[in-house]
């Protein structure tokens, strides 16, 4: 999924909001099949809520950004997420 813009936290930002539709930092099930859909990635409605449901740790039915990098990219320490609450 990640493409070459996206190997860096600014870059998993803008590829994020690029799928968050709504603007409101939270990815729904449909923003997400078509998000990851439009990326590449050719998923089923069924493969992309399976994603959903792993990447959706609070268990809200969306993923937030701080959802989406953990995923992406790992946990983050203290000095990551400053980096990333600045950025985003």
């Amino acid at each position: 999924m990640a493409s070459r813009g996206a190997r860096t936290i600014r870059g998993l930002g803008r590829v994020f909001r690029t799928i968050d539709d709504s603007g409101n930092r939270k990815v729904d099930a449909q923003e997400f099949f078509v998000g990851l859909n439009e990326c590449g990635c050719n998923l089923t409605k069924a493969e992309t809520d399976l994603l959903l449901a792993t990447y959706d740790t609070d268990k809200d039915g969306n993923v937030n950004f701080d959802e989406f990098l953990v995923m992406m990219r790992g946990s983050l320490n203290a000095t990551r997420q400053a980096v990333v609450d600045a950025a985003f």
